[in-house]
């Protein structure tokens, strides 16, 4: 199923809920959303309990995303990752422990 991106804000910050296949045929488009988010927000986070599938480009967008909050000194975290993003972090030995949580939004 094709990526759908919702967006909201939440205390400054870029809240997108994503609901659908994370994976390389919607990268540029959750790549694009993820940007804006970082660029017009004081952090970004992603709701991640809608998504279906994730593939290893779902990782790799997750991951950049936590470099990118880093490098901007903005706010990044991960609510609700659902059993195929979570089962996608271990299969690319990505500790999940490495993604902020509710806590921090």
């Amino acid at each position: 199923m094709a990526i759908q991106i919702g967006k909201e804000e939440k205390e400054g910050k870029c809240l997108l809920i994503l609901n659908g296949d994370m994976c390389i045929y919607d990268a540029q488009v959750i790549l694009n959303e993820m940007r804006e988010g970082f660029s017009g927000y004081d952090g970004l986070f992603l709701d991640l309990e809608g998504v279906t599938a994730c593939d290893i480009t779902g990782v790799q967008l997750i991951c950049s995303a936590l470099k990118t909050g880093d490098d901007e000194k903005k706010g990044f975290g991960v609510l609700n990752a659902s059993t195929p993003v979570t089962k996608a972090w271990a299969q690319a030995g990505v500790d999940s422990e490495k993604f902020p949580s509710e806590s921090k939004i």
